[in-house]
């Protein structure tokens, strides 16, 4: 089966439309037409043909163009390709007035139907923001500022692949999470990684974090390999963009779960580790949350994120997450040689300040945009924000506060 030109010139011109929108810009047919190169006659036809939809919004004048008028959510691909292609019948006798005349006989006319149906059953699950999420992952993707080592090992990875002679297989991570790891160890009787193969499911940073581990373990003792951190892995790449950090934390879990394999112990991942569940889209206890803000000096709830995934989906353990990261940052103030300098305030003293800093940041708030302060309880602020970016601007307001107030305030988010 094939599609028109103006079903996928349409889709496109569609998608367009999402991105602009959430400017809240209009678009010219001239520059979809230049940007995507598709005809601007063809364009109009197009635009007539989706005009029984009612999903655009035609302005006039120097500054005008077309946006759309519904949400990118609930616009159904089902609905664009039964308007621009027509009923997605792939014979005619399948049609509202069939036209063959061995409709009554015809052994396959069941399966021609079904066929059709999966098709529309298919794309009545897809919507165009579905596109529009698309589109921005992979404009994400091509944005990481990945060093040399990152691609190398990407590219070229070392040790890829299972092991046939292994003796110790560690997993940690899931398929439906995205990110998912298989370590392969040969350990010798001594207790020396002698081979190491990996199996990921994932990013270019976790191919390349898996890599570089393996890399880094072969030659060395059960004892030293337990030493690993994931800062060793990231040091060894040179970095990773910050967002990407989990999949070194992946790789630091894995080996530890290999070596409990080894050893006889139960496999048991940290997603199961002892410890209350946080973050249920990735499975994600307080224990691994803690572990990691102490290993790596974590300060802000967007850092557990890029460390462990936790609160990366639908986001409603942020503010549990940032009441076990306020718990350590208290215990980590009152620690030898630590927090000599840090300032404690009153509570007063503590809203006057953070009223008087969301009062001054007309550069993180745009035009229409305000944080409300609602509660002060300790270092746990709870401010509500009325943006369509709230998680960036909780970020840069919590880095402000504490900049300027407490280096210990954690901000949540309140409704």
């Amino acid at each position: 089966m094939r599609f028109s030109t103006r079903t996928r010139y349409g889709l496109r011109f569609l998608l367009r439309l999402a991105l602009e929108g959430q400017e809240k810009k209009t678009v010219s047919l001239a520059s979809v037409a230049r940007d995507e190169g598709i005809s601007p006659g063809y364009l109009e036809q197009i635009v007539h043909a989706l005009k029984p939809l009612g999903i655009l919004a035609a302005e006039r004048g120097s500054g005008g163009g077309y946006r759309l008028l519904v949400e990118p959510r609930c616009i159904r691909l089902e609905d664009l390709f039964v308007c621009l292609e027509g009923p997605l019948f792939a014979l005619d006798c399948l049609a509202e007035q069939p036209c063959c005349e061995r409709l009554g006989t015809c052994g396959l006319h069941w399966f021609w139907f079904s066929f059709a149906l999966q098709i529309r059953c298919y794309l009545r699950t897809i919507t165009l923001q579905t596109l529009l999420d698309a589109q921005r992952h992979r404009e994400e993707t091509v944005m990481w500022d990945y060093t040399k080592a990152v691609h190398d090992h990407f590219l070229h990875p070392h040790n890829a692949g299972p092991l046939a002679d292994a003796n110790a297989v560690g997993e940690v991570g899931s398929l439906a999470c995205g990110d998912a790891l298989r370590l392969h160890l040969k350990i010798s009787d001594e207790g020396v990684i002698e081979k190491a193969g990996f199996e990921t499911f994932g990013c270019a940073s976790a191919i390349a974090s898996s890599s570089v581990l393996t890399d880094i373990i072969i030659g060395m003792s059960v004892e030293d390999a337990l030493k690993v951190t994931n800062n060793d892995i990231v040091a060894k790449l040179g970095g990773l963009p910050r967002e990407k950090m989990h999949c070194s934390v992946m790789g630091q879990e894995a080996l530890e779960a290999a070596i409990r394999n080894w050893r006889g112990e139960a496999p048991v991942p940290h997603a199961q580790e002892i410890g209350r569940l946080v973050c249920k889209c990735f499975g994600v206890t307080d224990a691994q949350i803690i572990r990691v803000i102490r290993e790596n000096g974590l300060t802000s709830v967007d850092e557990v994120t890029d460390y462990t995934k936790a609160g990366g989906a639908c986001g409603e353990c942020r503010n549990e997450i940032a009441e076990i990261l306020a718990a350590e940052l208290k215990k980590g103030s009152s620690d030898t040689g630590k927090g000599a300098v840090r300032k404690h305030l009153t509570n007063v003293a503590r809203m006057q300040g953070v009223t008087r800093i969301l009062g001054e940041s007309s550069d993180i708030l745009k035009e229409g945009e305000k944080a409300t302060l609602l509660d002060v309880d300790g270092l746990r602020v709870t401010v509500h924000i009325e943006s369509g970016e709230k998680k960036e601007r909780l970020s840069r307001l919590e880095s402000r506060i504490r900049t300027q107030l407490e280096e210990d305030i954690v901000l949540l988010e309140g409704e």
